[in-house]
């Protein structure tokens, strides 16, 4: 492991108990997640930062320093600006109404919190960043869709992926990713990873970008239960298909699809199961 991406694991393993600290507020598994893929120590910029509770607890159980608090929208803006002046912490958040990166200088922060937006906006507001990303340490990403073609995205732009995570809720699997911004250096874990599977490399390219690489080299307990929730859907579209009629090409096109859709994901699941 490259030294940039194993001190940035270790940061994130220095993980803060919230038990017993007053006057924190109650987050959602998903942004309980977020919180916890945060390193220690850095100033951050929480972009689309909707109620401002992220930063909020973030700063307020002394995890980070300081933050700015941006959002595109001045609803949610106002909202994060009254909830951080009662928690007396306007010294600390500055919020800013901004178009992703577009009101961020380099410099101002060394971590980038991106998430509950899809993933082409995601994608969009990375694009439209690049000469401000390369000030960052690292960026913590939760897109909300389009999520295996966000993962190519990262990899053809060079975004080297360190960390993933899964957060359930109600019901819910949502994907978070911790990245270091463009660089040259592979990820040599993922590398190693790969090459012990003994499948093309196109092959495993396609597991990643589906199903996320660190979570199938880690084999994540989360991913599993994913796994198999999906494998059920799948399980029933396909009975649904096959009861349908056998002569329409669209079903059959559809049906085809899917199985190797099937084909796919158990593979993934032999990876996550293996011994």
């Amino acid at each position: 492991m490259e030294n940039r991406d194993r001190e940035v694991m270790e940061k994130t393993d220095i993980q803060q108990d919230r038990t017993g600290m007053e006057g924190l507020h109650p987050l959602s598994p998903r942004l309980q997640a977020l919180y916890d893929m945060v390193p220690e120590g850095l100033k951050l910029a929480d972009i689309g930062t909707d109620h401002g509770w992220l930063p909020i607890d973030l700063v307020k159980s002394g995890r980070i320093p300081s933050a700015i608090a941006m959002d595109l929208r001045e609803g949610p803006l106002d909202r994060a600006k009254a909830h951080i002046e009662e928690e007396g912490l306007s010294a600390k958040i500055k919020t800013r109404l901004s178009d992703g990166f577009s009101e961020f200088q380099a410099g101002e922060a060394d971590c980038a919190v991106i998430s509950g937006m899809g993933g082409i906006v995601m994608q969009r507001i990375l694009r439209e960043a690049e000469n401000r990303l390369s000030s960052l340490q690292v960026l913590i990403l939760q897109p909300q869709s389009e999520i295996p073609e966000f993962r190519e995205f990262l990899h053809t732009e060079g975004f080297r992926l360190v960390d993933e995570k899964i957060a359930e809720e109600e019901g819910k699997f949502y994907f978070l990713m911790k990245v270091l911004p463009p660089a040259d250096q592979e990820n040599e874990d993922l590398s190693s990873f790969w090459k012990s599977q003994g499948l093309p490399m196109p092959l495993c390219l396609k597991l990643g970008f589906q199903f996320g690489p660190v979570l199938l080299m880690k084999k994540d307990p989360a991913l599993k239960r994913y796994l198999h929730h999906e494998s059920d859907i799948q399980l029933e579209i396909a009975h649904s298909l096959e009861q349908a009629d056998s002569q329409d090409e669209r079903i059959q096109k559809r049906l085809q699809n899917l199985r190797e859709d099937m084909a796919l994901l158990n593979l993934a699941l032999q990876i996550v199961e293996r011994k």
